[in-house]
């Protein structure tokens, strides 16, 4: 082999191995790209069978507007949109009868705004026996509002009674 044609043979070889690398790094962003690619459209397919599930379970309950408006009605009956103080005691009042206890005083606190909210601390002192108090605390949990119990103490009373001594907290909406 002359000298010219080793010098063309290095030269192809050059090139050739050039042509090689640049297809290999092509085919290695190609391949990235790909793997972007099926990444999106695993995450769109994701996202429309979220919006198919959604339209199916709308389209399969034709009573989801009436479930959804009673949701929100027992929601405003948990935090509705004022204190009404005097339907919160009489509900309270109520929920002792039908416990058994006696309610021996109760001191509503300074209302406050925050958050959003309005709070009303309450203090109640109650009479009863353990089972009593239970069955107060389950019906005061059971149904109504949203009632926050801060601190509880219990006390021996008379005759085998306990007194009870509740700081609790009510909430609404704040008016705007």
């Amino acid at each position: 082999m002359r000298n010219g044609e080793k010098k063309q043979l290095a030269v192809l070889g050059s090139v050739c191995a050039l042509i090689v690398i640049v297809g290999f790094l092509i085919h290695s962003l190609l391949l990235e790209r790909r793997v972007w690619i099926e990444e999106q459209r695993l995450q769109i397919t994701k996202q429309v069978e979220t919006v198919e599930a959604f339209a199916r379970t709308r389209t399969s309950r034709p009573n989801w507007e009436a479930e959804t408006t009673a949701r929100e009605k027992r929601i405003l009956r948990t935090l509705p949109e004022s204190l009404d103080q005097g339907a919160f005691l009489t509900a309270i009042q109520r929920k002792a009868v039908i416990a058994g206890l006696t309610i021996e005083k109760v001191t509503p606190g300074n209302q406050q705004n925050e958050g959003g909210l309005t709070t009303l601390p309450i203090a109640l002192v109650c009479k009863g026996n353990y089972f009593q108090l239970v069955s107060f605390f389950r019906q005061i949990e059971e149904r109504g509002r949203y009632v926050k119990i801060r601190e509880v103490r219990i006390e021996s009373a008379e005759a085998g009674m306990l007194r009870c001594h509740l700081e609790m907290q009510i909430f609404a909406f704040a008016a705007v």
